[in-house]
């Protein structure tokens, strides 16, 4: 398994880090595990990983702020979707999704001390360039690609990585007209 620490299990936008970890449950564990002895070596700065373990302490705590408040948004940005004044054509986000069930049967199972949601990510997808525009300026939220901070960002990921392949990414429906959302701690 390998897991970005930089993201929600940091939430702070201030360490990078990373792991990786064999399962010994796995065929491959045998081949991996020599690999990982061989060639692994821990680079982490003890400062970093200070800043990580001290960010890592309300991890399931900001993680439920977090999937709350991703859930908030979408709900209200769904329920636009009816409406004939808004822009607001899909929503990229589990609970949008025909293919739920497919996050329900890998979702962490609730615990006394964990709500399980389906993350701080989604994507919003309006009817023209024009509204995507102006969705975007009017957001008032800080602009980044990062995932999992304390504050909200957005980005107009397929714009900004695909701009001179659009018309190629729409088979893939990745449209010019989507928003990529990262929801963070703010008062919901």
């Amino acid at each position: 398994m390998v897991t970005s620490l930089t993201k929600s299990f940091s939430g702070y936008a201030d360490v990078m880090g990373g792991s990786a970890a064999p399962n010994p449950s796995s065929p491959l564990y045998s081949e991996l595990k020599p690999l990982f002895q061989k060639y692994y070596h821990n680079d982490l700065f003890s400062g970093d990983a200070e800043i990580l373990l001290h960010n890592s302490e309300d991890y399931l705590h900001r993680s439920e702020i977090l999937n709350d408040n991703a859930a908030l948004l979408v709900n209200y940005l769904q329920s636009l979707i009816s409406d004939p004044k808004s822009s607001v054509n899909q929503i990229y986000y589990p609970t949008a999704s025909p293919t739920l069930s497919n996050y329900d049967a890998y979702k962490r199972l609730l615990t006394p001390d964990f709500q399980p949601g389906y993350g701080c990510l989604f994507s919003v997808e309006l009817d023209n360039v024009g509204s995507t525009i102006a969705f975007y300026n009017n957001l008032h939220v800080h602009d980044g690609p990062h995932l999992g901070a304390h504050r909200t960002l957005a980005l107009p990921y397929v714009k900004g990585l695909y701009d001179d392949e659009l018309e190629k990414m729409k088979k893939y429906r990745l449209e010019e007209t989507q928003i990529r959302i990262s929801v963070g701690l703010e008062n919901s």
